[in-house]
C-alpha cells in the first residue's frame, strides 16, 4: 500500500481515523498552525460553505477574485478573515509556508497561474486539496476533531482474556 500512497488507520471516529490517514503519509498533511488558507483556480460554489466554516473556525483566506466570486459570489465582501489579492502575493506565501492548505482545483484551458499555485504547493510541502468531496470532508474532519491522540490499535478494543483449555486435537 506504501507504493500507491494508501494508508489505513483507526480513530475514535470517521473524522480522527480520516486525519490520522492524512498525517501518517510523509509530506503530505500537516495539522494547520498559521490558520492561513490560498484558494485559487476552479473552486466551485458547493465548497463556499465549507471555506465559511474555516473562516468561522479562525481561518484567514487569500485568493484570486474570480475564485471568490465563484465561491460566494459576485457580491461577496472581502474581509480581515477573508482577502482578495494577486496570484503573486498567494505564491508568495506559499513559498514561504504561511499557508496551511491551499485549495486548487484544475479546470480546462487554465491559465499557468494555476498550475503554478499546485506546483509551488507541492515543492513546498504544503498541502494541496483539489477534489471538492474531499477538501469538503478535510473541512469537516478539522471542525469536529480538536485534538488527535496517539494510541495503539489494541486501544480500540476491549481486552478478553479466554481460559485456553486442552484439546485432544494433535497437529503433525
Amino acid at each position: 500500500m506504501a507504493s500507491t500512497g494508501e494508508v489505513a488507520c483507526f480513530g475514535r471516529n470517521k473524522y480522527e481515523a480520516f486525519l490520522k490517514s492524512y498525517l501518517s503519509v510523509p509530506s503530505n498533511f500537516k495539522m494547520p498552525k498559521n490558520k492561513v488558507i490560498a484558494l485559487s483556480g476552479a473552486l466551485p460554489a458547493e465548497l463556499g460553505p465549507s471555506i465559511k466554516d474555516l473562516l468561522d473556525m479562525g481561518f484567514t483566506a487569500y485568493g484570486v477574485q474570480k475564485t471568490l466570486e465563484s465561491l460566494f459570489g459576485k457580491d461577496f465582501k472581502a474581509s480581515s478573515k477573508l482577502n482578495v489579492c494577486d496570484s503573486n502575493h498567494i505564491l508568495h506565501l506559499i513559498s514561504k509556508k504561511k499557508t496551511d492548505i491551499t485549495f486548487n482545483f484544475p479546470e480546462p484551458n487554465e491559465s499557468e497561474e494555476n498550475y503554478f499555485m499546485r506546483r509551488k504547493s507541492v515543492d513546498f510541502g504544503v498541502p494541496l486539496m483539489n477534489n471538492v468531496r474531499v477538501a469538503q470532508f478535510m473541512i469537516q474532519a478539522l471542525k469536529q476533531t480538536k485534538s488527535i491522540p496517539c494510541e495503539s490499535y489494541e486501544d480500540y478494543y476491549e481486552s478478553v482474556k479466554r481460559e485456553v483449555k486442552p484439546t485432544n486435537l494433535n497437529i503433525e
